[in-house]
């Protein structure tokens, strides 16, 4: 089994036992930066590349929000639709948990139960940083090594 799939399983094991404490928590997924979709409990037949598109535009609206609006990291947003809520959260820098909420659950209570699972998601945000950053090059070698025509390999 590889790191990304430990990782992986262990966020989707802090997401189920979200779920378990909330039973008002519909399903939840945590996605990185780029769009992949680390964990998700979504159990129906839905294409986890929408999800990952999904999750990528709430990370996208949330980072633009922080740094037009408060110069920083905006911490919560809250959709509230006809039959639910979707509350999407950063985790740490680079994750953000997207939480889907029955419709008449209490939202302090909901985010007070996610907020004591927040610590475990983001060691697992800093350990798979820590694998991405053993396969891919700093952005700054590959804009260097841009202008000789040559990309840098890295050895493990």
């Amino acid at each position: 089994m590889s790191r990304f799939q430990v990782l992986r399983d262990q966020a989707l094991d802090i997401l189920k036992e979200m779920q378990k404490r909330n039973p008002a928590i519909d399903f939840s997924s945590l996605t990185y930066a780029d769009g992949r979709l680390l964990a998700t409990t979504l159990k129906e037949n839905i294409d986890e590349g929408l999800i990952a598109c999904a999750e990528t535009v709430a990370f996208y609206i949330s980072s633009n929000l922080a740094s037009h609006l408060t110069k920083g990291e905006v911490k919560k947003i809250l959709i509230s639709g006809d039959k639910g809520n979707i509350l999407i959260q950063g985790v740490g820098s680079l994750t953000v948990l997207t939480t889907v909420i029955k419709k008449d659950a209490s939202i302090k209570k909901v985010t007070s139960g996610i907020e004591k699972h927040l610590e475990a998601l983001r060691k697992i945000e800093e350990s798979y940083e820590a694998i991405l950053k053993q396969y891919y090059l700093p952005q700054e070698s590959l804009i260097s090594a841009s202008s000789t025509d040559e990309l840098p390999v890295q050895a493990e």
